[in-house]
């Protein structure tokens, strides 16, 4: 009824859990370590442990003498979103059960996607865009508060948020955030990006990375309109030039009736010897340097491009200059596009007297 040698009992192997469960997130960090209790009772035993032949999973320390603290981690890369098991075997013939199995589990979830991209002139949803283009990004839990660049920002974090692009050539490049919002992101792509399918990842203020698929092309033309909606008066100028050379600029848009009520400002052409040009602010446009490749067209009449430029003052914003035929004179409203290789702007609102 008593055991008499109670102190020569074979000890019995413990762990502090039959089993781990690790979740990562497809591209972000690999999560952190869990720490696995090895103990015997009455007396310490020596152990091993076979190595893991799940690839992933990792084990610091393949023997020891209980009580022993052990450090298991997983390593995701290279592993496709879905469910892995692995297991760890630990053995220590001294003890009365001999040894242990825990079982190690790892999800690997898709990264989460964005709720929506959009061109920043047109405001149209996009899956493509050119590089030096701006480009609106929309999500939740961004960033905590709102934050806007004074002139061209350069290249990297604003308020702990970051926006990378992983171009088609395997190369990483920062974009430069122009405004930023809890709910958007307004960038500028980063010069360079190779023609091709892209990755664009954004690492928000906590630290949660956002992931999604973009096509760079190498012009993705759309026109800023001055009620910031992609429709109506076209952000733009008006620059008359006389017979003398005199050279004069006027906003080509009204917004007297308040936001969002902005309407385009009807042209006067003048007198024949007058020349009127409408001084566009496009995006996506910048790889192309030569007016011959582009085509405006105004109601049913092309007009010529006389001149390109990027911004000085504004990031991703090139100023394209269209020459306002004069037989476009008395027509009233009339839709004006922009084209360049086979890629046409959304249509913005112009007026002639």
């Amino acid at each position: 009824t008593n055991d008499l040698f109670a102190d020569f009992a074979c000890p019995t192997l413990s762990t502090s859990a039959q089993s781990l469960a690790f979740t990562h997130s497809y591209g972000s960090a690999a999560p952190e370590a869990q720490t696995l209790q090895v103990t015997a009772a009455p007396a310490a035993v020596n152990f091993t442990i076979t190595q893991p032949a799940a690839r992933w999973l990792r084990v610091d320390g393949l023997s020891g003498v209980t009580p022993n603290a052990i450090r298991v981690s997983v390593d995701p890369a290279g592993l496709e979103p879905g469910d892995y098991q692995g297991l760890i075997a630990i053995a220590a013939p001294q003890s009365a059960n001999g040894a242990r199995s825990i079982q190690v589990s790892l999800r690997v979830t898709p990264t989460p996607g964005f709720t929506l991209m959009r061109n920043s002139a047109s405001l149209l949803p996009v899956q493509s865009a050119a590089p030096e283009s701006r480009l609106i990004i929309e999500s939740q839990d961004l960033a905590p508060t709102s934050a806007k660049s004074d002139g061209i920002p350069e290249p990297g974090p604003v308020n702990g948020v970051t926006v990378r692009i992983t171009d088609s050539a395997s190369v990483e490049l920062p974009a430069a955030i122009v405004e930023l919002s809890p709910a958007r992101i307004d960038i500028v792509l980063p010069p360079g990006l190779q023609p091709g399918d892209a990755s664009i990842a954004v690492t928000t203020s906590k630290g949660r990375l956002l992931r999604d698929r973009l096509q760079i092309e190498s012009v993705t033309p759309a026109l800023f309109t001055a009620n910031g909606d992609g429709t109506g008066a076209p952000l733009a100028a008006l620059v008359r030039v006389a017979e003398d050379g005199t050279a004069t600029s006027e906003p080509a848009y009204d917004c007297s009736a308040g936001p969002g009520a902005c309407t385009p400002i009807p042209v006067d052409l003048g007198p024949e010897t007058d020349t009127v040009g409408l001084q566009l602010a496009a995006t996506g446009v910048r790889s192309q340097t030569d007016p011959a490749a582009f085509a405006a067209r105004i109601g049913d009449e092309n007009a010529d491009v006389i001149a390109i430029q990027p911004s000085s003052t504004a990031a991703g914003v090139d100023l394209v200059t269209v020459r306002l035929p004069r037989t476009l004179a008395g027509r009233g409203d009339l839709d004006l596009t922009l084209a360049v290789a086979g890629k046409t702007s959304n249509a913005v609102k112009l007026n002639v007297k």
